[in-house]
This record gives C-alpha cells, structure tokens and sequence, in this order.
C-alpha cells in the first residue's frame, strides 16, 4: 500500500493508531462473546484472560501513543470496552460459585495488566507470563485450584 492510499484512509497517524487498536479491541470483544456463550465459566474468564494478556503484552505501546499524538486525541475507550468484558466473564463466574466474591473486574484488569508489563523484556524466560498468569487465576477461584 502506498502512502497516498494510506493517508486517503487515515488523515494523520492517530487515525490509523485509533483503527488498529479499535480492531484488536473488536476481536479481544468477540472471543469475550464466545466465551460467554461457553459450558464452563472458569475455563471460559481464564481462556479470555490469557487472550488479554497476550493482547496487553502485544499492544502495551499503542494506548501510549495515542495520548502522545500532536492532535490531542486520546484514542477511543479501550479500557471501558475491556472492562466490561472482564465484569462479564467474571460475574458469571462469580455467580457460578467458582470465583471468589470480593474480587473486581479491575482489580483482575491490573493484576494482568502489571504481569504484561513485568514480563514486557523477558525474552529470556518465555513462559513466565503464563505462570504468573496461573497465580492469579488460583487466587481467583474458591477454592483455589491447584491442577497446575
């Protein structure tokens, strides 16, 4: 694609940033719903939550740039649209019985968000954000699992 193509489309780099993330932002929300329509709560809020993280480890620049551009946009809403699937997710489990009641929706967000950028530099120790991962989903549950 030539640039001229691409600035027909997106006026100045924050319009394509805003794109980009809003896309990954549809997809991280359409794999929420079909989850949601799943068997099983706990599998279904833990499945979402790895994609979360991989989507929060993979786009963790991306919010930040767009609070740097010129224009003054700030993107579109990422972090209502993500909580509201996390509340989704975990309400059902909650209501199932299987996680733990005093926990929120962010309280969740942020665990995960701060595995994302702990492990952000750990090309060294690859499976580190899935284990970290792991702990949080143990102390998410009632009882805690312990299968792993």
């Amino acid at each position: 694609m030539g640039p001229g193509t691409l600035y027909r489309h997106f006026p100045h780099r924050s319009a394509l940033l805003t794109a980009v993330l809003e896309d990954r932002i549809a997809t991280l929300a359409a794999r929420a719903e079909d989850l949601l329509a799943a068997e099983d709560p706990d599998d279904a809020l833990e499945r979402w939550l790895r994609a979360f993280l991989t989507h929060a480890r993979v786009n963790q620049g991306m919010g930040g740039a767009l609070l740097l551009e010129p224009d003054g946009t700030s993107g579109p809403d990422c972090h209502r649209r993500i909580l509201d699937m996390a509340a989704g997710l975990l309400t059902w489990a909650q209501r199932h019985g299987t996680a733990r009641a005093d926990l929120t929706a962010d309280d969740l967000l942020q665990l995960v968000v701060g595995i994302a950028l702990s492990t952000a530099h750990g090309e060294d120790r690859p499976a580190r954000p899935d284990r970290l991962l792991d702990l949080v989903l143990d102390a998410v549950h009632t009882p805690p699992r312990r299968d792993k």
